[in-house]
């Protein structure tokens, strides 16, 4: 069974349409590190991205992020400053040809979450979260 919540970080009020969305329990989980990228590979687009999350059952979305941002000591210490993390489970649309996605980024002290054009070239600094099982 799907389950929506509310989102702490409604971007409907911001007059986004929410394109697509993964169902979230609010159960609490451990999160993990999951490469995307192939051997030699740098940088690819958000679609191919994006298709690699669900292939690699890291297709996690803002609701996976936000209880992240609330249980920040489930975040490990090094992947502070290192890693910039995608959540492409869930999609904006912020205007006709501008797609976003949540991310979570450490930005000095602290975990931050921000939404990135979905248009973009994914990196090497960038790994998505999967639930350690």
């Amino acid at each position: 069974m799907k389950t929506y919540l509310p989102f702490k970080y409604d971007m409907a009020k911001y007059n986004w349409t929410l394109l697509e969305d993964v169902s979230f329990d609010g159960k609490q989980f451990i999160p993990d590190l999951v490469e995307f990228l192939q051997f030699g590979e740098s940088p690819i687009n958000g679609e191919v991205m994006k298709q690699r999350a669900k292939e690699l059952n890291a297709h996690l979305g803002q609701h996976h992020a936000e209880y992240l941002l609330e249980h920040k000591d489930l975040i490990p210490e090094e992947w502070r400053g290192k890693y910039y993390l995608p959540f492409p489970g869930t999609v904006w649309q912020a205007s006709v040809d501008n797609c976003l996605i949540p991310c979570l980024f450490w930005l000095g002290a602290r975990w931050c979450l921000d939404f990135r054009w979905l248009g973009l070239r994914w990196c090497v600094r960038v790994r998505l979260v999967g639930i350690r099982k």
